[in-house]
């Protein structure tokens, strides 16, 4: 597998009307498979809400170090193609930069959606990722 890994430009708008998650219990309606114990290390955790659940988040990946951390972004299935993404991705980048971090983001070739996200925020390409997948059953 390969695709793109982009960074920031240097201004990235600030959207207003996202929400900091913190609790599992609102996670859970929309987003299955998290567990309390990693919501300190994936945060901030930002968020569109509906009807006070997050519909669209965006968090810190597992690839993050003490200068930089990769972002995260899921948007669940009925809220897609509203441009909930961008805002949730740009206001994380806010929130890693003002942490003196700097907000990375990266995706496979084949996820129209995400390259999407990329381009509606003006994200520049600065390498490519490769990863291979070992079958070791075979």
């Amino acid at each position: 597998m390969s695709g793109p890994a982009f960074r920031f430009p240097d201004r990235v708008a600030q959207p207003s009307d996202v929400t900091l998650v913190d609790k599992l219990d609102l996670l859970e309606r929309n987003f299955r498979g998290w567990i309390a114990a990693e919501i300190p290390w994936r945060s901030p955790i930002v968020s569109v809400m509906d009807c006070g659940y997050p519909v669209s988040v965006c968090f810190c990946a597992t690839r993050s170090s003490e200068t930089a951390v990769e972002a995260g972004l899921e948007t669940a299935a009925a809220f897609r193609g509203r441009g909930f993404a961008s805002r949730v991705t740009a206001a994380w980048a806010c929130a890693i930069r003002a942490s003196e971090r700097i907000p990375l983001y990266s995706t496979s070739w084949s996820n129209t959606a995400t390259l999407a996200v990329a381009r509606k925020l003006g994200l520049e390409q600065y390498a490519t990722d490769w990863s291979l997948v070992a079958n070791l059953g075979a």
